[in-house]
C-alpha cells in the first residue's frame, strides 16, 4: 500500500516549526486529557493552504543565490526529538461548581509533561535530473526518554507502541533547488498497514516536508533576512504561521540562520461531529529556531523553542472550556545522539 499526496507544490516549513498546536491536542488526548481517541478533524471549508516567500533585506556584501546542489547518493540519518510540557486550567462558569476530572487537580489544574520521544530517519539522494532531486527516506527507529516523567509506566508503554508503528515506513520526494519539497510518496510499514490509521502517514509526511527550509530566489549575504507564511494542515488542523529567517554565518556551503516562529489558528472544530468534539478556540504560539543547513548534502541541525498559549472547549456530556500553557522543544541532528531503543 502507497499513499502519495495529490498537491503539487506541498508545504515548505522547517525542520519542527509547525508541530505545536496540532501535537499538542494529539499528545493530550493520548494522554487521556480529553478521556477520547485522538479525534478525526473537520477542516474549515474553503482554507487554502501553501507557502509564500518575501525578502525583507538581501543582506551584505558579498552576496550569492543560494541553491541546493546534492550529490547523487548522499546520505544523512537524522534525528527528530520532541519534548512537551502542557499546563492545564479548566475555566469554571459562575454556576458550574468546581467539579473536576479524575484527571484534575481541586482546582482544575492539570499538568502534562510527556516524555521526550525521537525518531530516526534516513535520507538518501537516488537521482539528480533537470536541476531537481528524488530523495529517499526511511524510518529505522523511534524511542522514548522517560527520564523524570511524570506519566505511569502504562502510558509510557503506550506512546512507544504508537511510535513503533511507523519504524519500517518509507517514501520518496521530489526536492527542488530552491528547497521545495513535491510529490511526496509513502510506504507504510507492516505494522503501520495493519493498524488502517492515516495519521502516521500525516504526521510522517509534514515530518519530511518540514526537513528542508526554503531560500529566496535572489542573492543574499550574512544578515539577509525572509519571511514566509504558511497556512497549511497539519493532520487536518488548519493554522498559520510566520518565520523570519535570519542568516547569521556563511562559510562556503555551510549556511548558519536563526528564526522568529509565530503560529495562531482560527477557531474550528476537531472531533466527528459537533456534539463530541473537541473545538479550538484560540491559539498563540511563539519560539525560536538556531539551525545549519549545508547546501551540498542533506546534513542539517536545529533546535527549536516554542511557548504559548491555546484555548479548547470540549462538548458532549461534559463540556468543558481549558486553557493550556505550552512549552515545547524540538530539535534534528545526526543520528546516535541517543543510543538506540
Amino acid at each position: 500500500m502507497k499513499l502519495q499526496t495529490r498537491r503539487s507544490a506541498l508545504r515548505r516549513i522547517p525542520i519542527a516549526l509547525s508541530l505545536s498546536l496540532v501535537a499538542v491536542l494529539l499528545a493530550a488526548s493520548g494522554c487521556g486529557l480529553f478521556s477520547r481517541a485522538d479525534p478525526a478533524v473537520r477542516a474549515p471549508s474553503g482554507q487554502d493552504t501553501g507557502s509564500t516567500l518575501v525578502l525583507l533585506d538581501p543582506g551584505s556584501e558579498p552576496r550569492r543565490v543560494l541553491r541546493y546542489q546534492l550529490r547523487l547518493g548522499s546520505q544523512f540519518e537524522a534525528e527528530m526529538t520532541f519534548d512537551l510540557h502542557l499546563t492545564q486550567v479548566r475555566e469554571f462558569s459562575d454556576d458550574s461548581g468546581p467539579t473536576t476530572s479524575s484527571a484534575e487537580d481541586a482546582s482544575g489544574v492539570l499538568v502534562v509533561d510527556p516524555p521526550l520521544t525521537w525518531q530516526r530517519i534516513t535520507f538518501r539522494v537516488v537521482e539528480v535530473l533537470d536541476g531537481r532531486y528524488q530523495v529517499e527516506f526511511e524510518v529505522t527507529d523511534t524511542g522514548v526518554d522517560a527520564t523524570g516523567t511524570t506519566l505511569g509506566d502504562d502510558t509510557v508503554q503506550k506512546l512507544e507502541t504508537q511510535l513503533d508503528i511507523v519504524v519500517g515506513t518509507s517514501g520518496r520526494a521530489t526536492m527542488s533547488q530552491q528547497g521545495a519539497l513535491s510529490d511526496v510518496t509513502i510506504s507504510p510499514s507492516p505494522n503501520w498497514a495493519a493498524a488502517s490509521s492515516p495519521e502516521p502517514a500525516a504526521r510522517l509526511e509534514d515530518t519530511i516536508i518540514r526537513a528542508v527550509p526554503l531560500l529566496p530566489d535572489v542573492a543574499v549575504g550574512r544578515g539577509a533576512r525572509w519571511r514566509t507564511i504558511n497556512r497549511s494542515s497539519l493532520a487536518g488542523t488548519y493554522l498559520r504561521q510566520t518565520t523570519t529567517y535570519e542568516i547569521t554565518g556563511m562559510d562556503g556551503a555551510q549556511i548558519l540562520y536563526r528564526a522568529d516562529v509565530s503560529q495562531d489558528a482560527e477557531e474550528q472544530l476537531l472531533g466527528e461531529s459537533s456534539t463530541n468534539g473537541i473545538r479550538l478556540l484560540a491559539a498563540d504560539i511563539r519560539g525560536t529556531t538556531n539551525g545549519r543547513l549545508s547546501l551540498t548534502d542533506l546534513q542539517a541541525a536545529a533546535q527549536t523553542s516554542l511557548t504559548g498559549s491555546q484555548l479548547v472547549e470540549t462538548t458532549g456530556a461534559d463540556p468543558r472550556r481549558l486553557r493550556q500553557q505550552i512549552s515545547i522543544d524540538v530539535g534534528v541532528g545526526p543520528a546516535g545522539i541517543r543510543p538506540s531503543g
